[in-house]
């Protein structure tokens, strides 16, 4: 049929047999299937007709014999069939993810092709692309390998950004693999040439110059500038004075170049992919809507942007994006003043446990250092934000791999999350107001009439900038713009509360200047600074939340005790300094833990009840904040608990110690309404990206760069561990600790624990052995006693045993003698766990049904009797 002229009859029948074949093995609803033909070269779906028409006129794509895009068999003839099982399958991983990776912008016959010379060119690349890597496909690395050519590049490419091998060690990997195997091999010899491969595979990114000041961008219009408009600085980095005897002057090099990675391609990409295209759609199919907070869509945020703009809610495939950015610095050593900030977008249509992993944040821009861009942030923004307005006007045909249908997929940011000091930033300024009431995006504009875009604002007031944010149209109709960051408020309550308790210096809100604040506010008199009597030496009295030298180490001594759970949580005994009697480096998450599980029991016996009281209340109130899944009625009470725990923390400590992060507190619950649960708009995943990107930092004198190939490797080879099966991906990576599988007490309760599961699991593969359990304990008997009751007391299918006791005891005692209540409940409790083992026994010798629970509780007293 190939040999045979497009117009005879013998071509004809063989294109009808064809058709045929692929419609009744690889057709979309019997309708339609890719076309082979030599333009659309299997990259768009077309009807019968449509590819008969193309098959004819410009005959099959080049090489392609066997039809494996349309239902034909690739297992070639071999004497093993495990062999041929397993090339099948890497043959069928690289079809699929070539299948899904080039597919095409266009949908309807021959018009990316009939278009102007840019889309043309575009195309031509495209195909070559796709052409390279299918023949990379067909290709084995050796004579009767399982393995094709591109899948083996893969595979080993993978293996070296999973495990973040250099690019000296893999070249040396290559040669002693090039050597090893038959001779003839295709393997590629270097890591260059293994590049040049997967670029085909990766999306590719921009490189803008700007001015050194970071007055301006060098592109559009003032592409080919030499100078800034505003500054007068030069494009070009300044070289000294080149010898006489050079014949060519120096490379041009750009003073500072902003990293543009293009958003348009990879919001397509997640719905160009089979695995993640369905994904996209949860919150619109899968989501349960049962009026509680469990994803951005239960929240208000959400639900009033989609009453605002009904034409973008009508379609769920449109995309809602989370922006987020923080500066840090990407060497290891810290005297080293060097600040880059990277922006990631979040993409809210996944489901709540993807969409803040890692393989789902995209990295949108590099800023580049040595300094912050603090308030010209916004020139940097620039290529990102006409991106985001294009997409929300325009939008961008893109092809939806569950429905094998093109759609007009659009995007918009719905909300920001950065750590308060950087909000100035977007925002640009503070409210000075004594009592800030939240603006709204049309009140904002009209405060900023008159004040341009990208300038400062000389007028006296609170906004020092015009955020380039509001260049989107439906910017300022956002219900709540920016959100407020959990982790890092949470750190520093943590750190004004232990380092008051504790006086360390440095740390402390009550000193002596603040003592001398509170004689001239006229407040709190007890805590004046006195002079003793007999000298002219000035004291500070102690306060009610001063721990004494005792207390403080019996604080301390409790924190280095802790034992925590094998990563579900960090060593905070390392930061216990019990000579010093302070605390030291903390981290982030190790205030989060301290705030939620480990103050409140460390604090017991150490201050007076009405202090540690109120601490435990703030304390309660932070770890309620997280919880995976929040009411209305849970957030209006932890609205009004929570303003009565401030009003009684200020009865107790003093005005400094309410900075600016203790009043943020009481907005959070608004926070949750407007914008959904903490963990999709805090910093934590946000800060383990920046240390992923800093280790891509290989070359210490182009951090930027190296982190933009780092970033292009990764997002290239997630890409495609996304096809790989029976290897170790990011996806399929075994959890270090985890039994069943399953979610263990922990991930199961409400709490949102950042930890992982606490087991491994038995269907790894790998055999681990058990860890040894000690059998006996250094527990005395009465702790045991304490433990077993505290299980009885607070287990509600005990309730029943616990009134029938209580009216057994009653009736005992009152016949014979009246006595009080609370000896009533002495007795009660001295005598209720021997009285409940009895009963149980003899309900089961009564043939009475006994649950499982109370059994366990039963099997606990029992083990405890034995320990």
């Amino acid at each position: 049929m190939y040999l045979a002229p497009r117009s005879s009859q013998t071509f004809v029948n063989g294109v009808k047999n064809f058709l045929d074949f692929a419609f009744e093995r690889k057709s979309v609803n019997g309708i339609m299937i890719k076309c082979p033909c030599k333009n659309c070269v299997n990259m768009k779906y077309q009807s019968r007709p449509v590819v008969l028409d193309h098959l004819i006129c410009s005959g099959f794509r080049r090489d392609y014999s066997k039809w494996v895009y349309h239902g034909e068999d690739t297992t070639s003839t071999s004497t093993s069939t495990t062999l041929n099982e397993e090339e099948d399958m890497l043959q069928h991983e690289m079809h699929d993810m070539l299948d899904d990776m080039f597919e095409t912008e266009g949908g309807d016959g021959m018009d990316m092709h009939e278009n102007g010379t840019d889309n043309s060119q575009e195309s031509n690349n495209k195909r070559n692309g796709f052409d390279d890597l299918l023949k990379e496909v067909g290709e084995k690395v050796y004579p009767n390998s399982k393995y094709n050519k591109l899948s083996c590049v893969v595979h080993l490419y993978h293996l070296k950004c999973l495990n973040g091998w250099s690019n000296k060690s893999f070249s040396m990997l290559l040669e002693f693999l090039k050597d090893l195997l038959p001779e003839g091999n295709l393997l590629p010899k270097t890591t260059q040439q293994v590049k040049k491969i997967m670029a085909n595979l990766g999306l590719g990114n921009e490189k803008i110059h700007s001015c050194p000041n970071g007055c301006m961008l060098f592109w559009e219009d003032k592409e080919k500038d030499e100078v800034c408009s505003f500054c007068g600085s030069s494009r070009w980095k300044v070289h000294e004075s080149s010898p006489e005897n050079e014949v060519s002057p120096p490379k041009k090099k750009a003073s500072k170049i902003l990293w543009w990675f293009p958003i348009k391609p990879r919001l397509q990409r997640l719905f160009m992919s089979s695995k993640t295209s369905n994904l996209m759609k949860w919150h619109h199919t899968e989501r349960v809507e049962d009026g509680k907070l469990r994803h951005p869509a239960d929240a208000l945020v959400w639900k009033n942007f989609d009453e605002k703009f009904q034409e973008f809610a009508s379609d769920p495939r449109n995309v809602r994006l989370a922006l987020s950015s923080d500066g840090f610095n990407p060497f290891r050593t810290m005297n080293v003043a060097h600040s880059i900030w990277p922006v990631f977008l979040i993409p809210h249509n996944l489901p709540p446990w993807l969409v803040m992993k890692q393989p789902n944040i995209i990295l949108s821009l590099i800023i580049p250092g040595p300094k912050g861009p603090g308030n010209k942030i916004d020139v940097y923004m620039q290529p990102l934000i006409k991106e985001l307005k294009e997409l929300w006007e325009d939008g961008i045909n893109t092809f939806d791999a569950s429905t094998k249908q093109y759609f007009q997929m659009k995007a918009a940011i719905i909300s920001t999350i950065s750590d308060f000091p950087d909000i100035r930033s977007f925002v640009g300024g503070n409210e000075l107001r004594i009592a800030p009431i939240p603006s709204a995006g049309h009140e904002v504009l009209q405060q900023l009439d008159g004040v341009e875009f990208l300038a400062d604002n000389d007028a006296r007031g609170p906004w020092k900038k015009k955020s380039i944010f509001f260049m989107l149209p439906y910017w300022e109709h956002l219900l709540m713009r920016h959100s407020l960051d959990v982790m890092h408020i949470e750190k520093n309550v943590c750190d004004n509360i232990v380092g008051t308790l504790l006086g360390q210096e440095g740390k402390s809100k009550d000193n002596y200047k603040t003592r001398l604040d509170l004689q001239q506010m006229g407040i709190r008199k007890e805590l004046h600074p006195k002079k003793r009597p007999r000298s002219n030496t000035t004291y500070m009295p102690k306060a009610c939340y001063q721990m004494t030298r005792v207390e403080k180490t019996e604080f301390l001594k409790t924190l280095k005790s802790i034992k925590p759970p094998d990563e579900i949580s960090s060593n905070i005994s390392r930061c216990v300094q019990l000579n010093e009697r302070k605390l030291i480096g903390m981290k982030s998450y190790d205030c989060h833990m301290l705030m939620q599980e480990y103050l409140p029991i460390a604090l017991r016996g150490t201050l007076p009840d009405h202090v540690s009281s109120v601490i435990i209340e703030l304390c309660e109130f932070f770890k309620a904040i997280c919880y995976k899944d929040l009411s209305e009625v849970d957030l209006h009470f932890l609205e009004s608990k929570v303003a009565l725990t401030l009003c009684k923390l200020e009865k107790i400590f003093p005005p400094s110690f309410f900075t600016v992060m203790v009043h943020l507190v009481i907005h959070l619950t608004r926070e949750v309404k407007f914008g959904g649960p903490v963990a999709f708009r805090w910093m934590y995943p946000i800060e383990r990206d920046l240390l992923k990107l800093k280790s891509y930092v290989h070359n210490r004198a182009h951090p930027e760069a190296s982190i933009a190939e780092g970033y292009l490797a990764e997002e290239s080879i997630t890409f495609c561990s996304r096809y790989l099966s029976k290897v170790e991906t990011v996806f399929t990576r075994a959890i270090r600790n985890d039994d069943e599988g399953q979610q263990n007490h922990i991930e199961d309760s409400n709490n949102l624990c950042l930890g992982r599961a606490l087991g491994r699991k038995l269907h790894s593969g790998v055999r681990i052995p058990k860890r040894r359990r000690s059998l006996s304990s250094d527990i005395d008997e009465k702790s045991l006693t304490q433990a077993h009751r505290y299980v009885l007391f607070n287990v509600e299918s005990v309730t029943p045993f616990r009134e029938e006791h209580k009216r057994i005891v009653k009736g005992q005692h009152n016949r014979a003698l009246r006595i009080a209540e609370y000896e009533m409940n002495k007795i009660h409790g001295q005598q209720f766990a021997d009285w409940f083992k009895k009963r149980v026994v003899r309900m089961e010798e009564q043939g009475v049904e006994v649950t499982e629970l109370i059994c366990i509780i039963l099997l606990i007293g029992i083990f405890f009797v034995i320990c």
